[in-house]
């Protein structure tokens, strides 16, 4: 992903590693987060800017969300809470565009197939089940996430063919079928 430098940022599907590289000069630098659970695989998949520049990744089976701060190239980790921190906990997606809006980020939790959302201040979570009202027996996985000006968030259901939005302020869902 470009920031607004032109400098290309990428995360690492098999290391806890983001790195930084400058296509003008060729400097290449990365960056590396302590493990949060040895035992389990390493590495992210979503990696994502907020409004100030600072990346955010989704580090999958490391659990939680992680936050770089690019003017003094930290990591800060948001560990999900005990209750839903197993084995198969897994975050794929972050979504902290519109971050200041309220002070939260979106993610994903693929381990249950609902959504996270992080408050910022408190490292607290919410947990949202956009899908709680469809059908049964239809398979339903949250996944690519994009939010409105508002922070409200739209998401893909990467099991079906619907489209959901979760309002920022309630929590509430729209799902909208495609055709």
């Amino acid at each position: 992903v470009l920031d607004s430098a032109g400098i290309a940022w990428y995360s690492n599907f098999l290391e806890n590693t983001l790195g930084r590289l400058d296509p003008k000069t060729g400097a290449h630098a990365e960056y590396t987060w302590s493990a949060i659970k040895p035992e389990a695989p390493k590495g992210s998949l979503a990696l994502e800017p907020d409004r100030d520049g600072n990346w955010w990744l989704a580090p999958m089976f490391q659990t939680g969300l992680v936050r770089f701060n690019v003017k003094d190239n930290t990591f800060k980790h948001f560990p999900l809470p005990a209750n839903i921190n197993n084995a198969e906990a897994q975050q794929t997606m972050v979504q902290p565009r519109r971050a200041h809006v309220d002070g939260k980020v979106w993610a994903t939790e693929i381990g249950r197939q609902v959504i996270l959302r992080l408050d910022i201040a408190s490292g607290k979570y919410d947990m949202v089940d956009p899908f709680q009202y469809m059908p049964e027996g239809s398979n339903h996985s949250p996944y690519g996430l994009a939010a409105d000006d508002a922070n409200n968030l739209f998401l893909m259901d990467f099991g079906d063919e619907v489209i959901a939005r979760l309002d920022a302020k309630n929590l509430a869902t729209t799902i909208y079928p495609t055709p």
